[in-house]
């Protein structure tokens, strides 16, 4: 019995020892994994955003272009037309009738001579005019239809990040009209119809009253001044004041030879010629001038709406796709 005893107390402080080192050790805690990193959009976004503004600069510089090749072309056509309506309106017979004009709506009153000034710049330049005008209006549609191409390109795209590539895309043309290109952008959930509010450009409109209207304005002044000394003569003649209304075309011619003589007319009409074609000439030469400007200024504005159009698309697409995977 005694010799139990040691064996039972060395059993009892081992059992003591494992209990206590048991309740002194501390449990073991697994670490949650941590969450997969989140993912940086804007890596995918801006690399389609820039080939966007790429393709925007490049139309716009296609379009500078055809602008510059546009106003040369019809530049050289104005001038022609020009040499031609100045050759007609300083003949001699022209000439005649222009004083005649001239004299009566000073007495009489009226706007004879306008209204037969006005048909050297309608018959001549009305078309060239209207045509480069035409020409301008195109190129511009030309740039409005790469601008929307561009813009839902990136939209379609854009659409694509994080959706199933077999899902519907936009149909992409060269040639989509502006209701087209709304309703493209509605299907991909986004609103252009305000990136084109108060944008509108008419070269012909703009063609007819900063150069036909310019044109027109300054062959009276010029006929008045050089033909001053026949109208006054015209219009204090005897003959001039028993008249009761404009004369036929042969009686103009008549009635001129009566108050003066072929030499006045002729110095005169030299000089009419050449000053007109002058004033003509220059006056294409700043038109056109204008025009040019006035196209690559509205090119430049509706380059940066649709700009700002498609970065508003970036910026959406990227609030959308941070916030679904919150």
């Amino acid at each position: 019995m005694k010799a139990i005893l040691p064996i039972l107390l060395l059993a009892a402080i081992a059992a003591g020892g494992i209990v206590f080192f048991k309740m002194g050790k501390k449990p073991v805690r697994l670490d949650p994994e941590p969450p997969p990193p989140a993912i940086d959009y804007s890596s995918f976004i801006k690399p389609l955003a820039d080939q966007a503004n790429n393709r925007n600069l490049a139309a716009l510089k296609t379009f500078e272009m055809d602008v510059n090749r546009i106003i040369k072309h019809h530049k050289s056509k104005l001038r022609s037309a020009v040499a031609a309506a100045v050759q007609e309106a300083a003949d001699y017979g022209s000439c005649c009738k222009i004083v005649y004009y001239l004299a009566w709506d000073k007495v009489r009153g009226g706007t004879n001579a306008r209204d037969y000034l006005d048909k050297f710049t309608t018959r001549f330049l009305d078309r060239p005019v209207a045509t480069m005008g035409k020409d301008l209006n195109e190129a511009v549609e030309q740039l409005s239809y790469k601008l929307r191409g561009s813009t839902l390109t990136l939209a379609t795209d854009l659409a694509a990040i994080g959706a199933s590539a077999d899902g519907p895309r936009p149909a992409v043309s060269d040639e989509m009209s502006q209701a087209d290109f709304d309703k493209a952008m509605r299907d991909l959930g986004l609103n252009a119809s305000g990136v084109l509010v108060s944008m509108v450009f008419d070269a012909v409109a703009i063609g007819k009253s900063q150069l036909l209207a310019i044109l027109q304005k300054k062959i009276g002044p010029i006929a008045a001044r050089l033909f001053g000394k026949q109208i006054a003569k015209l219009a204090g003649s005897a003959a001039f004041a028993a008249g009761d209304g404009p004369l036929p075309v042969g009686d103009i011619i008549a009635a001129g030879g009566v108050i003066w003589t072929s030499y006045d007319i002729y110095a005169s009409q030299k000089e009419f010629e050449a000053e007109l074609y002058n004033s003509w000439t220059n006056s294409v030469q700043e038109g056109t001038n204008k025009m040019h400007k006035q196209a690559i200024a509205h090119a430049s504005e509706l380059v940066e709406r649709y700009q700002k159009l498609q970065g508003n698309i970036s910026s959406q697409t990227l609030g959308h796709l941070s916030g679904a995977d919150k």
